[in-house]
């Protein structure tokens, strides 16, 4: 705490006694949330000048990894009475786990685009190719925003409907995430709305303005947006679905753009501390859990062991069973015999399909028993 408050009263005598060229001033609206953003140590060295200069996809790409990665729960700091020391999960750590993946890209190697994509952030702009020097625009920001923290939040497009007044100039493929972008404020117009005196129409709509370029500065807000706002959650995730610590950082991944598989590997001390923390929470309901139950457990009741489908999940995985969970937009399938489990996505889910209040595009089937010893669950939202 000390450091970050002499590293913030560094910054600002920099920028009171140093005379900078304007574009190496920060903007005034965006002077604030900058300065705490490269307090907190995220914002990389390289962005932290020529403010208004357009950020690249790259670019983009490296400052949001680095917020997230010093944005992941600490137990120890956040749980001090779980008797748990405090602990990140590093680069290395994240990246040393992923044995397998598909992608290819032919014009980067950047460890920073590498990372993204396995967080499920970024896709490229084609199977081979990511575009690093591009400038990013709104819409492709805003897409690789709700790629990533989407599964957390609930549906809300209704004010990006209502609002924005340019959302036809959006590209299709970016519209629903641009709505989810606008609707929880990781965006503001580029030209705010106007409501009538009681608020109940609008009477100026805003512009959103998705092919339009985004400054270093106006990235660094939104990343510190983020980062000071819990309902984004705190916790790594992989291809925006798979939760990540420290707890599972043992497990090996294979990755595609589609799909999520951990193998076994249950010989880790981090897996003896996961036990051990879920036979001290959770051991008297549900009796004791080894490391793959454990995992199951975690992984199977992420997005949908909720309410009544958590007996489900907790049930199939404490006697190591076999089984799918279908959820429309995915599955999850746990103790398979070659791998722990696996997600599958639906290619065509959707933004809104993937929480659980959405399913505008297609519904979601009954519980199905497949067979003795393998059961799908179906489950309807």
């Amino acid at each position: 705490m000390i450091k970050k408050i002499l590293l913030t009263l560094t910054i600002l005598l920099t920028l009171g006694l140093t005379t900078y060229a304007n574009t190496n001033k920060i903007s005034d609206w965006a002077q604030e949330e900058v300065i705490q953003a490269i307090t907190e140590g995220y914002v990389p060295a390289r962005l932290q000048n020529n403010y208004q200069k357009t950020i690249t996809r790259e670019e983009f790409a490296e400052l949001f990894v680095n917020m997230i990665f010093e944005h992941q729960w600490q137990f120890g700091i956040e749980y001090p009475n779980l008797g748990i020391p405090e602990y990140r999960v590093t680069k290395e750590e994240f990246l040393n786990s992923i044995v397998k993946s598909d992608v290819n890209f032919q014009d980067t190697d950047a460890e920073h685009v590498m990372i993204a994509y396995y967080m499920g952030m970024v896709n490229g702009t084609s199977a081979t190719t990511f575009h690093p020097n591009n400038p990013i625009t709104r819409q492709e920001a805003a897409v690789m925003l709700i790629n990533y923290w989407g599964t957390r939040l609930s549906p809300n497009y209704v004010s990006g409907l209502q609002e924005l007044g340019d959302l036809d100039k959006t590209a299709s493929w970016a519209k629903d995430h641009v709505l989810m972008a606008y609707g929880h404020g990781f965006f503001k117009g580029t030209r705010e709305a106007k409501f009538s005196t009681n608020y109940d129409r609008v009477i100026q709509k805003a512009l959103f303005s998705p092919t339009g370029n985004f400054t270093r500065e106006q990235a660094i807000v939104i990343a510190q947006r983020i980062f000071s706002d819990w309902k984004f959650g705190k916790g790594l995730m992989v291809r925006g679905f798979v939760p990540y610590n420290k707890l599972v950082a043992s497990y090996q991944f294979e990755i595609t753009k589609d799909s999520v598989r951990a193998l076994y590997n249950i010989d880790h001390p981090s897996l003896v501390t996961m036990v051990e923390e879920l036979n001290h929470l959770r051991g008297k309901q549900y009796g004791m859990i080894t490391s793959e139950r454990a995992f199951a457990i975690e992984q199977g009741q992420g997005f949908w062991g909720k309410g009544i489908f958590k007996d489900i999940v907790y049930k199939r995985a404490l006697e190591s069973q076999h089984t799918i969970f279908d959820v429309g937009y995915m599955e999850v399938e746990i103790f398979n015999p070659e791998y722990l489990f696996e997600y599958r996505f639906n290619p065509n889910r959707g933004v809104f399909n993937v929480s659980l209040y959405g399913g505008r595009d297609y519904k979601y089937s009954t519980f199905t028993l497949l067979e003795s010893t393998s059961y799908r669950h179906s489950f309807i939202y």
